[in-house]
């Protein structure tokens, strides 16, 4: 990659994330459309509060340039259901779909779903394969899948001019981020990442799993997810961002990377106020130290400076507004991500 004057890349996307909840859907759809007209890159949609495809096809057919993703698409549908609902989206948006897709935390698997757990990397693995198969599949002549996990025989895929859809991963421990180098498309390396731990860790497993499937990194869309919170009082910014980033104490696979940066003290404090569901003491559990390893947040400078030193690992960066925060804050970050990333966009 080479940077350009203004401390980012040309090939560095920029994109916003729609969809966090507190602000009404439609706005988000409005909010797409005023960062298209701004220059933004894409718009993922994540899962959670909203059901993302439902959402990337109002977003589809409010834009006209922007890429779009889900960031992450849970695993709770059959494969045929994916194969269906990315091709539909990939028409939709004229092929400016992206299916990115994942296991999610295991309560949401469990509890929400009645999926079981177990195996998660081969299922995701199963789940791609199987997905291809629909896709692999025309009128007139049916096809099926028989795998580990998922099997469906004589299914016929009738919206054949938008398969295949490129398949994102979203990744974050090591077993999952070498599959994304195996078998996926593209690769999104969740929130709870630093820059230190995506160049000593995240990218090189990233490159083992290609290197092992005969591949090059160079195949693959690589970019990330993280919370972005703008203010021109960096102490707010930060205070912005903690509820972002305490919300992850309660996913248990994220607890190897916080202990990897040193974070054993707030990570055994926050998970005891998540365990208490006493939020005010779970985001006072985030460091200042933690905030600079996982968020981009700051005064628009600090933001910039940071982007710059993601051009030089990835190929796209998605700002979402911290989780945590009431609606208007929630819209307020979204408007201040957008025009900063705007304002780093090379000329």
């Amino acid at each position: 990659m080479v940077v350009g004057a203004n401390g980012t890349t040309a090939r560095l996307r920029l994109g916003v994330v729609a969809g966090l909840p507190g602000v009404p859907l439609r706005t988000w759809v409005e909010l797409a459309r005023e960062a298209e007209d701004a220059g933004i890159d894409f718009v993922a949609a994540g899962e959670g509060p909203s059901e993302n495809f439902a959402l990337v096809g109002a977003l589809a057919q409010a834009t006209e340039r922007v890429e779009l993703i889900t960031t992450i698409a849970h695993w709770s549908r059959t494969p045929v259901t994916f194969a269906q609902g990315a091709s539909t989206l990939a028409s939709l948006s004229n092929g400016r779909y992206r299916l990115g897709l994942g296991a999610s935390p295991r309560d949401w698997s469990t509890n929400w779903h009645g999926i079981p757990y177990e195996r998660p990397t081969e299922r995701l693995e199963d789940l791609i394969a199987a997905i291809r198969a629909a896709w692999a599949t025309r009128a007139g002549s049916p096809g099926g899948h028989d795998g580990p996990v998922y099997r469906f025989s004589n299914y016929e895929h009738a919206l054949s001019d938008w398969a295949p859809v490129p398949i994102y991963l979203g990744v974050t421990r090591p077993r999952s981020i070498a599959l994304a180098g195996r078998v996926a498309d593209g690769a999104v390396f969740n929130l709870m990442h630093s820059l230190e731990w995506l160049g000593s860790q995240g990218l090189p497993a990233l490159e083992q799993g290609c290197h092992g499937a005969g591949r090059e990194m160079s195949e693959l869309d690589v970019g990330v997810l993280a919370v972005g919170a703008v203010d021109e009082d960096r102490a707010r910014a930060f205070d912005l961002a903690r509820p972002g980033i305490g919300f992850y104490f309660s996913v248990p696979y994220f607890a190897p990377l916080l202990k990897f940066h040193g974070f054993d003290e707030e990570l055994k404090s926050g998970s005891a106020a998540w365990a208490a569901r006493d939020m005010v003491a779970m985001n006072a559990a985030v460091s200042d130290r933690m905030v600079e390893a996982f968020a981009l947040a700051g005064t628009r400078e600090d933001v910039r400076r940071k982007l710059s030193a993601y051009a030089e690992l990835v190929d796209f960066v998605e700002l979402m507004s911290p989780l945590g925060l009431g609606g208007e804050q929630t819209l307020e970050q979204a408007r201040r991500i957008t025009q900063t990333l705007v304002e780093v966009r090379p000329a």
